[in-house]
């Protein structure tokens, strides 16, 4: 399901970077849990969302802005829905989507054997950080259409997973080796879960995420330290930059060490 973005102007809206689930992706179960992110730092003007139905009624849901710390709308129907199409209505655009078999209340299951990786553009620079594991596993969900929900504390304190999370519905991607990739700082499009107005050492925390919004169990806590992040400008607005979805540019990345907090260090810092 898409939601529309905020609009800069009402000449030039600005586009959705992360939706989850996917657009076009299966159909959701009947009790779905869409997130949407805004690009550039701007937030999505949750009052002007609604799901409608076939005939054009609007279906009764919760609508949750600023469900995350990134900014995330939070689009929750009251009931389970029946079989058949929707759409999910904006100010400015509409999508439509399909909703097949009963709702899942089935969670994932736990993220094994997570690693903080670290990717290099060059011999003093850092493409991304990531977080790398075995494919968890769900009942309706396929593994590559699951999100990751991630909590991101300083190193003092440990992450609160009874808050809202830094993000909400974070993608995968499926490597060569069939393990899970979810990155920490994707670049380029101004969302990513680390801070870019702070360096140090950061305490993470991931849980995967189905299309019904059922959360598997968390992981441990795995530690990463960086250091010279870059802010993130908002088109042609420095002052709407990334203090509530931040870019953290892949080739201006320093990190300084990575380490998992039970065992090793990671290889290449």
């Amino acid at each position: 399901m898409l939601l529309a973005a905020q609009a800069a102007s009402a000449e030039s809206p600005l586009p959705i970077v992360r939706i989850y689930p996917k657009y076009q992706a299966p159909p959701l179960p009947s009790n779905p849990a869409i997130v949407a992110h805004a690009s550039q730092g701007y937030r999505i003007d949750a009052t002007q969302v609604a799901l409608r139905g076939s005939m054009g009624q609007e279906i009764p849901s919760t609508i949750t802005a600023d469900a995350d710390e990134r900014g995330g709308v939070l689009v929750t129907p009251s009931a389970p829905l029946p079989e058949g199409s929707y759409t999910l209505a904006t100010d400015s655009e509409s999508y439509t989507v399909s909703v097949a078999g009963g709702p899942d209340t089935t969670p994932p299951s736990a993220i094994s054997e997570p690693t903080v990786m670290v990717a290099r553009t060059g011999k003093d620079s850092i493409g991304d950080v990531s977080i790398e594991f075995p494919s968890p596993t769900d009942d309706r969900t396929p593994r590559g259409e699951l999100g990751y929900d991630i909590w991101i504390s300083s190193a003092d304190t440990e992450p609160d997973l009874n808050s809202k999370p830094t993000m909400m519905g974070a993608p995968s991607a499926i490597l060569t080796n069939g393990k899970l990739q979810v990155s920490l700082a994707p670049g380029g499009i101004c969302v990513a879960a680390l801070p870019s107005h702070g360096t140090g050492r950061f305490n993470v925390r991931l849980r995967a995420r189905d299309a019904a919004g059922n959360l598997g169990p968390a992981t441990e806590t795995l530690q990463v330290q960086v250091t010279n992040v870059p802010e993130c400008s908002g088109p042609g607005d420095e002052s709407k930059g990334c203090s509530a979805a931040p870019l953290l540019a892949p080739a201006a990345w320093v990190a300084v060490a990575l380490w998992l907090s039970r065992r090793r260090q990671c290889a290449g810092t």
